[in-house]
């Protein structure tokens, strides 16, 4: 890396450099052979690209920003290195590790110091490590945050261990001196949450009344002014009833800033009097869109960001927020994560067509210079722009969604029907290697954000609560129409995909409207309900979840209800279109049982269905190879059903439901 600088603000009129990323960090996860599995030859160069794993999946930067932690993958090791901003050299500080048959990497790290990292390892917990990756202390099963005491950051910092069942143990050990003190609290009650503030002590605490969660488990949250106070019983209720969520805790008595709704759709940042147990001022909120992360510094709230159908920072510091707008104004039509401390600012910019690069920000001379990409095996101008819409479902709800388009298309174009999983997730604006795989091939891609979908207020969140099969499907199908009756999607070339949740929406959609879709791929996808409500998933491995899954389906109490008709294994003599079923044998979020019975059924009919099982992975794919065989079949089957022969109809403009943009607001 050469840390090349350029200007920030009015000045900027050229276009930003690259400059090399992190190569000595590959170069040394190349080299640990024990560390990345041979990989079978390549069969379609094109899908390269989309396959590969980030080479940089995080970046930190020092207190004094002086250098910059990240974190490598290779796809099957990581490695951490840091990266002398001004001396522009990178070190590997900590390589991957082969013990026995196994391969230990870091995962993640925290600086603790300028001259120290607390790293965190894949097959055991979190040390503390030198610049020179020599251990240091042993920090437990996690670092909670470094101490301060008048507003300075000490040698101290609090760590946590989970012990047997479930019990967490906090401690404040000293990294210089290896000095270690006990922070005992005081609650019997199994601690299932926790907040401290900015000198160490823990203050709010939420405590679970049973061993382990069932489905009648009621949460307390309790409050103390300070180390060794008496607890204050500030909220109990259900667990299956959602509260507020304590943020910070500052250092006036009585007083905590928290996330919740209040009364409102959508999720805010509130204060919260604890003597009154009541709601005080209301210090950010969106009329449609929830709070989905919240950043504190000690016991202050920095900044919120606004889900949306692209994601905003809105800061809480009036500089932080003008340096916002002055990066945004540098680096437009993209999103701009700012981070660390003025002077020196850490920036991930991503757009719809990057997957994101990192820079650093001098504020004395409006500088950036360019670290590296996240993905530099992908080349933004030849990936294709995110369009965000919304459109009327059959009953008037106004469904948000993001529509893809190859480069060149003509319209009307085949159409690829994209489903999140969840239901109680949702997509992001943002470079997707799947959408841009799918454009890259000619495909359009189309993702609906159906009713249940999270991140645009509680009550387009609860229209799906029992609406599997039913309203959250027909809000996929309009949408499609939608883009049929506008020119955009050619009626005769649509498919439809989906992963999880996704794959069961996807065999639904193909016998609920078997008409509208010519294949269709389901990736770990539920084919039957009443199986879902009774398998080994890990879902229903404890009674907590069984109930959340239930709210979720829209399971009356005292169940008995009969979920056959939305269940595509007992409907499969409605699909008629060529299927590809695709699940892992370790899934247990969704038992391989799920596409194994589907396809036996499919086949039983004499159906055009194939399979695709994966031996060694789970509820996803985590190895390279898989994915290169996934996208194999996904496009052979995409090829021979909507990719050849030419559009028909002659294309329409987009009604005026559609706002369409590729580019950040």
């Amino acid at each position: 890396m050469d840390g090349t600088g350029y200007p920030i603000g009015p000045a900027t009129g050229h276009a930003l450099r690259s400059t090399a990323a992190l190569l000595a960090l590959i170069s040394a996860l190349c080299l640990s052979t024990d560390a990345r599995a041979a990989e079978p030859a390549v069969t379609d160069p094109s899908i390269e690209p989309f396959i590969a794993a980030p080479l940089i999946d995080r970046l930190t930067l020092s207190p004094d920003g002086t250098r910059v932690a990240g974190v490598g993958y290779n796809g099957e090791a990581s490695a951490l290195a840091v990266y002398d901003v001004a001396g522009k050299s990178t070190s590997i500080v900590v390589a991957p590790r082969a013990t026995g048959r196994w391969v230990t990497s870091p995962t993640a790290m925290s600086w603790v110091g300028n001259d120290c990292i607390a790293v965190s390892f894949d097959r055991r917990g979190v040390e503390l490590i030198d610049l020179q990756g020599r251990r240091l202390e042993d920090l437990g099963d996690g670092l909670v945050h470094r101490i301060s005491r008048e507003g300075k950051p000490t040698d101290w910092v609090l760590v946590k261990t989970v012990e047997y069942g479930d019990r967490v143990r906090f401690e404040r050990v000293d990294i210089r001196t290896g000095a270690r003190e006990r922070h005992p609290l005081g609650l019997s009650d199994r601690i299932v949450d926790w907040t401290s503030d900015r000198e160490g002590a823990i203050r709010m605490v939420a405590t679970a009344d049973t061993p382990s969660w069932r489905a009648d488990s009621r949460v307390t949250r309790w409050y103390r002014e300070r180390d060794g106070a008496p607890w204050q019983n500030v909220d109990e209720r259900p667990a299956l009833v959602e509260g507020w969520q304590p943020l910070v805790v500052p250092q006036e008595p009585g007083r905590i800033v928290v996330l919740a709704r209040n009364g409102q759709d959508t999720l805010g940042v509130w204060s919260y009097d604890v003597g009154k147990h009541a709601f005080g001022e209301l210090m950010a909120a969106h009329d449609t869109d929830d709070i989905v992360d919240v950043r504190a510094d000690g016991d202050e709230v920095r900044s919120v960001t606004l889900g949306g159908l692209v994601t905003r920072t809105i800061w809480f510091d009036a500089r932080m927020g003008d340096l916002q707008d002055a990066v945004d104004k540098a680096l437009p039509g993209r999103v701009n994560l700012l981070s660390g401390n003025v002077p020196t600012l850490l920036i991930f910019s991503y757009s719809d067509r990057d997957p994101g690069r990192w820079y650093v920000l001098d504020t004395r001379t409006s500088k950036l210079a360019d670290i590296g990409a996240r993905r530099p095996q992908v080349d933004p101008a030849r990936m294709q722009p995110m369009q965000t819409m919304r459109y009327p479902s059959f009953d008037g709800l106004s469904i948000p969604a993001y529509l893809t388009l190859p480069a060149g298309a003509t319209q009307p174009a085949p159409l690829v029907v994209l489903i999140h999983g969840g239901p109680r997730a949702r997509d992001q604006w943002g470079w997707d290697a799947d959408v841009q795989a799918l454009a890259a091939r000619g495909y359009a891609v189309f993702q609906p954000q159906f009713r249940g979908s999270s991140g645009f207020g509680r009550r387009f969140e609860e229209a799906g609560f029992g609406q599997w099969g039913l309203a959250m499907e027909d809000d996929i199908s309009s949408g499609v129409k939608y883009l049929v009756d506008h020119g955009i999607a050619d009626p005769d070339r649509i498919c439809i995909v989906g992963a999880s949740y996704g794959g069961y929406a996807a065999l639904w959609g193909l016998a609920k409207t078997p008409d509208l879709y010519k294949c269709g791929v389901s990736f770990a996808g539920v084919s039957d309900i009443g199986e879902r409500l009774d398998d080994d998933s890990d879902t229903n491995l404890h009674p907590l979840g069984r109930a959340l899954q239930g709210v979720s389906l829209g399971v009356q109490e005292g169940g008995g209800q009969d979920f056959d008709g939305v269940s595509p294994l007992k409907h499969a003599d409605r699909i008629r279109v060529p299927v590809l079923i695709v699940h892992g044998r370790l899934d247990r979020r969704v038992p391989i049982a799920h596409g194994e019975r589907m396809a036996r059924a499919l086949e039983k009919l004499g159906r055009d269905v194939r399979t695709l099982w994966f031996d060694n992975e789970g509820h996803g794919l985590a190895h390279v190879e898989n994915r290169r065989a996934y996208y194999e079949a996904l496009f052979a089957l995409l090829d021979r059903t909507i990719g050849k022969g030419a559009a028909t109809r002659v294309a329409r403009s987009p009604g005026p439901e559609q706002a369409a943009s590729g580019t950040a607001p």
